[in-house]
């Protein structure tokens, strides 16, 4: 049940309505699994101070919230994933973009009601 939340200081109106669904697929199957679990959330229009700048530069600070499946190689992949659909769907640079990988236990998240940890029994 992969979760991959975007802050962005991208106005909502430059955003695809499309973006969460292809988000979704690019992480899908970079962790070599199926879709119809994955959830996105991209959070427009936040203010945004990266370096000591004022925020005019298109950034995102994004989540990758994850059971199983990280690493430090399987990161890289995706990274690029993540990266390389944000650079040509929002025109943002990949130096600003940073991704925070999180490795989640079964009964850290509900899900219907109970833990996956319950789910998965």
């Amino acid at each position: 049940m992969p979760v991959l939340r975007i802050h962005t200081n991208v106005a909502r109106s430059k955003i695809p309505a499309t973006l969460p669904k292809e988000l979704c697929e690019a992480i899908a199957k970079s962790l070599g699994r199926g879709v119809d679990s994955c959830n996105c959330v991209i959070n427009p229009d936040q203010l945004v101070s990266w370096g000591g700048n004022d925020g005019i530069e298109p950034c995102a600070q994004v989540v990758l919230l994850v059971f199983g499946g990280l690493g430090p190689k399987e990161n890289i992949g995706h990274a690029k994933a993540i990266t390389d659909k944000l650079v040509d769907s929002l025109g943002m640079a990949p130096t600003k973009i940073v991704i925070h990988f999180q490795d989640a236990k079964d009964f850290e998240v509900g899900f219907n009601g109970t833990t996956v940890q319950e789910l998965l029994k």
